[in-house]
């Protein structure tokens, strides 16, 4: 199943941005640049893709998967990056 960004609940002071030279079909994605916002998305699944934006202006982001956290760099030297994979069984 995939879920844009508008499925997802923002908490905090996120900005929505709407591009269409973003190549993926939903063209749009959420920004903040404030400590302890978060975003969130209830699922039931197997596996896990996050799909974001990266670059030298980002900072590191936690992700939280069935109670167990994880912490990633955002300054990913690319644009539209695989951000978080969780496969499982």
């Amino acid at each position: 199943m995939l879920f844009d960004d508008t499925s997802v609940s923002f908490v905090g002071r996120w900005a929505y941005h709407l591009d269409p030279l973003i190549t993926n079909k939903f063209h749009s994605f959420h920004g903040t640049n404030h400590s302890g916002d978060f975003a969130s998305l209830n699922f039931t699944g197997t596996s896990v893709d996050v799909f974001g934006i990266g670059g030298p202006h980002n900072g590191q982001y936690n992700v939280t998967l069935d109670g167990q956290t994880s912490t990633h760099d955002g300054q990913i030297a690319a644009e539209q990056v695989l951000l978080f994979s969780q496969q499982g069984g």
